[in-house]
């Protein structure tokens, strides 16, 4: 077993899903290292996902889209006394300028050269991360090598196990992802339920960023008018991009609801925790579903599905086509044969299998 850690720093900046996956380390890290104070570096924009975590001791906010403005406007001068600030911020911590680093563990979730210079900046003596193609291994104490594995997050479990050096399965057990909401989010999704007069529902999760990971359009009014007639309504969530193709699902069936755009995150995860089954494409909002421990039936196509979680009522829809998963490089001009395979009947009847 590894030496005790007293302040440990997460550094898993973007991207909702591996969040959501990511947030495991919590678990797992306050398992093996329980006096620990463990923060988490993200940006603002998905703060929301792993903010109200029992186990988090506290957000460090990296504001990733302001950098940006100020190096492209050239207003270089305000950058750099922004990088310094933060620098300072992750070499301290909280400990108001203490002549050793604050930070004694850094794990870096991400494997991104980005990722690996915030975590350089904390100048924290232990510094592991994911190994990957990306350059700035150098930068860390140690890289670790997942290997193939079809369950849920597993390259967090394998580093947790590299870490820790506790066997697998022990850390498997001890690591659990989850969301949390605050009461008033909860609160909030029960007055719109009752508002709009919805018992037993379906939550769709039909975005996501890559066109290639998205189900057929058509096939989701098709997919509600089936709950329908087993006596379930239809919630649509995503964000405000996605308003529109939601609007679109909504006119062609009369069982749909859209809060597309029109929720908080966190209220959108309370209304997928109320539901009795969500039905999403590889996307946040379906892993969270997922973690939740809700049933879910989750398809893939461009990307390689994880098989296995712990949650004991997930149904995975993959077609292994000879082209799949071909992840951001389509090979199909657009035609996307891996979600046009995936029929309406086969969503729906995975999702009776699961369903309370």
């Amino acid at each position: 077993m590894s030496e005790g850690h007293d302040h440990i720093l997460i550094v898993r900046p973007s991207a909702m899903g591996d969040i959501v996956m990511a947030s495991c380390l919590l678990s797992g890290l306050k398992h093996f290292f329980p006096a620990s104070s463990i923060d988490w570096l993200v940006e603002p924009r998905f703060a929301e996902i792993i903010r109200h975590h029992p186990l988090l001791n506290s957000l460090v906010l990296w504001n990733k889209a302001g950098w940006r403005a100020e190096f492209n406007s050239l207003h270089l001068s305000a950058l750099l006394k922004e990088l310094t600030e933060f620098r300072r911020v992750l070499r301290s911590g909280t400990s108001n300028g203490d002549e050793k680093p604050y930070y004694d563990l850094v794990v870096d979730a991400q494997g991104l050269i980005r990722s690996r210079l915030l975590s350089r900046l904390t100048e924290a003596k232990r510094r592991v991360g994911i190994a990957s193609r990306e350059p700035g291994g150098f930068l860390m104490t140690g890289l670790v090598t997942p290997p193939h594995d079809t369950f849920m997050g597993s390259e967090y479990l394998y580093l947790l196990a590299h870490i820790t050096g506790a066997d697998l399965n022990v850390v498997r057990k001890a690591a659990r992802p989850a969301v949390h909401v605050p009461a008033s989010c909860r609160e909030e999704a029960a007055r719109l339920l009752q508002r709009h007069e919805i018992g037993r529902y379906v939550v769709f999760l039909p975005f996501t960023t890559r066109l290639q990971k998205h189900w057929v359009q058509h096939y989701w009014p098709e997919l509600s008018e089936k709950f329908k007639k087993v006596g379930y309504r239809v919630l649509i969530l995503g964000g405000p991009m996605d308003q529109r193709p939601a609007a679109e699902i909504t006119a062609a069936s009369g069982n749909v609801l859209s809060l597309a755009g029109e929720v908080s995150l966190s209220t959108a995860i309370a209304l997928i925790q109320g539901a009795s089954l969500a039905v999403g494409v590889d996307t946040g909002l379906t892993h969270a579903a997922v973690v939740s421990n809700i049933p879910t039936v989750a398809i893939f196509g461009s990307t390689c599905p994880y098989i296995a979680s712990w949650n004991q009522r997930l149904k995975i829809i993959f077609h292994d086509l000879p082209c799949a998963p071909c992840r951001r490089s389509p090979v199909c001009s657009g035609d996307f044969k891996c979600m046009k395979s995936i029929s309406v009947k086969e969503v729906f009847d995975a999702a009776m299998q699961i369903c309370e």
